[in-house]
């Protein structure tokens, strides 16, 4: 039997906010956890400012809470060396062949496929191609 990793699930609750990410990992690391993974959005390369809005979508359109949570490629670099400071892997779920570009940049560990892309065959391939 192989050995079995505990993966905290950060996603995006961070909120946007860099310093809750960062305590976030600290929190994560505490507790025992192996990795660490959150969702890469780049809302140009996912949806149109004027996509209709989902109903989870409340008082918010969807690309102005993908533009507002999104950190730059510096700050995910800086998250993911928070992560190996902490011995914890670093894991995301790309929504776009444009965020797994920028998960390549900063190093990524390793990817999770999101459930809703699982159908996407561009974004599975470009993971594919990274052999992660």
């Amino acid at each position: 039997m192989g050995k079995v990793s505990v993966i905290a699930e950060i996603g995006s609750v961070h909120d946007g906010s860099f310093g809750n990410a960062v305590n976030l990992i600290e929190m994560v690391s505490q507790c025992g956890a192996d990795g660490v993974k959150f969702q890469t959005h780049i809302a140009e390369a996912e949806t149109l400012p004027d996509a209709p809005m989902p109903s989870f979508f409340q008082g918010e359109a969807r690309f102005d809470y993908f533009n507002r949570t999104a950190f730059s490629k510096e700050q995910w670099g800086l998250l993911k060396s928070k992560c190996h400071e902490r011995g914890l892997s670093f894991i995301s779920s790309p929504f776009s062949v444009e965020a797994v570009a920028l998960l390549e940049e900063i190093g990524v560990d390793s990817y999770k496929i999101p459930s809703g892309e699982v159908t996407n065959v561009i974004l599975l391939h470009e993971v594919g191609k990274t052999g992660k």
